[in-house]
């Protein structure tokens, strides 16, 4: 088989960027992240980033761990709460969050209501303003976007940890697609970088020259001036922090977990579109620290739909999501993987290629480690190795 013209599609989740400090769902909103926030987005000059829908944002998720992560120091007069079990982590809790603010007659709005307005009664008294819902949820996005981006604003791209991901850029040519639900702007950095992957916003026509990146969940440098109206056209603002800086969180254009994330997606449908047709005509996708999150449903039908359609003979399809390949993560997506597939046989090494054959395989290493080191051949014709596992 040759390498020529091999289009190769890279889904990137979180994981993604772990290793250069990029954050999972399950370390957001803990007690210690105000302070961190407040160290990398001083208040004086990110102001919308902060205030008491922002402090209630932190304090009620924490109450519904029962503070089984730690409290937070803003918070410390209140030792006797012991919180309850309402969530089980920052992804639950933010499509939770957003439902309720969608609905402020639903239970969820009512119960969040009766948490906040308990809990700011015994701190600051009956006389100060209690945030709406709408108010609570913005400030949630807000913060959402902030902890995505925070490691981006001090990463050096000259700095050894980012070596491995600057060698995988620059081995990026126009015949590769990369699909990614992060919002930060870490590929942006590496495209300016290498010259080797440019972003293709709504709107925008693809380079043609380099490696196009398709956000489906949108980004935190992208605003939307008309929110609320049928018709929305999104811009890259030149704020690379736009989704802290700007008027209005209705703005802000990332796709959260809740019903935000089905409006903004409609929205950002050529986007998932192009996605769509890449993988269609892939001859390898390669999963990067994604692993169809449960609030990302339609994700799963529609990239799968797309695996299950693909028109080439022979296709690779590879999982990266850390060295444990038992974790139960990468156990759901290789069974939803080989669920997808089940119509393709499995190719072995020294064997002819057969209409609809593919190798489905993990591999025991976190993102940087492959990104740095995994040839073209690796991923395009893994049956060459037989010491795979």
């Amino acid at each position: 088989m040759s390498d020529e013209a091999k289009q190769v599609v890279w889904i990137l989740g979180a994981g993604f960027s772990r290793s250069l400090g990029g954050p999972l769902f399950g370390t957001l909103f803990g007690p210690w992240s105000m302070a961190t926030l407040k160290a990398h987005f001083p208040p004086a000059e990110f102001p919308r980033l902060f205030g008491d829908a922002s402090d209630v944002v932190h304090w009620v998720y924490n109450y519904g761990r029962q503070f089984s992560l730690g409290r937070a120091l803003a918070w410390d007069r209140e030792r006797g709460e012991t919180g309850e079990e309402l969530w089980q982590d920052a992804e639950q809790y933010l499509q939770i969050l957003d439902a309720a603010a969608s609905d402020p007659r639903s239970p969820w709005a009512t119960r969040i209501n009766r948490i906040v307005h308990t809990h700011l009664n015994r701190v600051q008294g009956p006389e100060r303003a209690q945030p709406s819902l709408v108010e609570i949820n913005g400030a949630a996005r807000r913060l959402l976007a902030a902890e995505c981006s925070e490691f981006t604003k001090v990463l050096d791209l000259q700095s050894e940890p980012v070596t491995q991901y600057a060698t995988w850029a620059r081995r990026l040519g126009p015949e590769h697609t990369i699909i990614t639900f992060n919002y930060d702007r870490l590929l942006e950095l590496l495209g300016a970088k290498t010259g080797k992957l440019a972003c293709v916003p709504p709107g925008w026509e693809r380079d043609g020259l380099a490696a196009s990146v398709y956000k489906l969940h949108g980004s935190v440098d992208w605003i939307s001036e008309d929110a609320g109206k049928p018709e929305r056209v999104i811009k890259v603002s030149s704020d690379p922090f736009a989704a802290l800086t700007c008027d209005s969180p209705a703005k802000i254009v990332i796709a959260n977990p809740g019903p935000t994330k089905s409006a903004l997606t409609d929205t950002l449908e050529g986007q998932w579109s192009a996605a769509f047709k890449a993988i269609l005509l892939a001859d390898a996708v390669v999963f990067v620290g994604y692993r169809f999150p449960p609030t990302d449903a339609r994700a799963q039908q529609t990239l799968l739909h797309a695996l299950r359609n693909n028109k080439k003979h022979y296709l690779a399809v590879h999982i990266i999501l850390g060295p444990n390949t038992a974790s139960l993560d990468c156990i759901r997506l290789r069974q939803l993987l080989a669920l997808t597939l089940a119509d393709r046989r499995e190719l072995q090494f020294g064997e002819k290629l057969h209409f609809k054959s593919r190798n489905l395989r993990a591999w025991a290493l976190g993102a940087a480690d492959f990104l740095g080191q995994a040839e073209i051949e690796h991923i395009t014709e893994p049956f060459k190795f037989a010491d795979f596992p």
